[in-house]
């Protein structure tokens, strides 16, 4: 699973975001590891890429956690993340 986070600065549709990531995921990783905000900016226009995170063999029945902190440009930020299967509450049959 990879998961990328974004402060969005515009009014871009978030499907247009998706598709850029979809796309564009490994030039975006590449970019954000090397800190070329002129080759995110490329991609994303105004919209911040924060961080990314790959998370090899996702298995949901147990909780993922991290968290994560830093600067883009002129904005500090800290994040904690928390993703877990969500109980069904429906009897399906």
């Amino acid at each position: 699973m990879l998961l990328f986070f974004i402060e969005q600065d515009s009014e871009t549709p978030i499907p247009q975001i998706d598709a850029i990531l979809r796309i564009h995921h490994t030039d975006l990783i590449d970019a954000f590891n090397r800190h070329s905000y002129t080759d995110i900016e490329t991609y994303l226009g105004d919209e911040d890429l924060l961080s990314y995170k790959l998370i090899k063999d996702v298995n949901f029945s147990k909780p993922i956690q991290f968290s994560f902190s830093g600067r883009y440009k002129m904005d500090k930020y800290e994040y904690s993340i928390h993703i877990q299967k969500l109980k069904s509450t429906h009897n399906f049959k």
